[in-house]
């Protein structure tokens, strides 16, 4: 084996292994109590909004692109809505900790994580793009020019940008009535 393949096979191996982590760490995020950080969550909520701004803006050029992200959205905040209305809060030791709607979280992670290995299949398949086609294959052509793609980041978007905003005010108005107890959850430590 020669040393460029050899680097080659490195670096692959990397890319996949910080994929790989970062997928972890969204369906971690979907299971049991997470602490709540305001200064990550206010993080978030912006990047999404971001990230969100400037892919609507490639909708301009396709109503069925821009049909697309308006469903995405709209589901996107349908899932929040009611994700939203089965989180709970809880406080330990002065930090305060929300336990998230495990399916809601889980069939946004798993649309996501479905998405990805259908286009990287899809695209390990396909022949080689001419390099008349190279836009819309990268990585922002792809979510710009594919209906779908487009559907499920808005649903993305729409999701964390609702979810991540509710804890942020819900946390701000929390009452003791509202924060659950250790023995109103039959003493499993959530």
């Amino acid at each position: 084996m020669t040393a460029d393949r050899l680097d080659h096979l490195i670096g692959t191996a990397a890319g996949f292994g910080v994929a790989a982590f970062f997928i972890y760490r969204r369906f971690r995020r979907n299971f049991g109590r997470q602490r709540l950080k305001r200064g990550t969550l206010k993080l978030r909520v912006a990047i999404f909004c971001s990230a969100g701004l400037l892919i609507l803006a490639s909708t301009l050029h396709s109503i069925a692109a821009a049909l697309a992200a308006l469903a995405g959205l709209g589901a996107g905040l349908g899932i929040a809505f009611a994700a939203a209305r089965h989180t709970r809060f809880e406080e330990r030791d002065g930090e305060l900790y929300y336990v998230p709607h495990t399916y809601a979280g889980l069939a946004v992670s798993a649309l996501f994580l479905g998405r990805l290995l259908y286009r990287l299949v899809s695209g390990l398949s396909a022949p080689a793009p001419s390099s008349a086609v190279l836009y819309k294959t990268s990585a922002f052509g792809s979510v710009a020019f594919n209906p779908a793609t487009m559907a499920i980041f808005f649903i993305l978007v729409g999701y964390y940008v609702y979810f991540y905003s509710y804890l942020l005010l819900r946390s701000g108005r929390l009452t003791a009535e509202d924060l659950e107890s250790r023995a109103a959850a039959g003493g499993k430590g959530i």
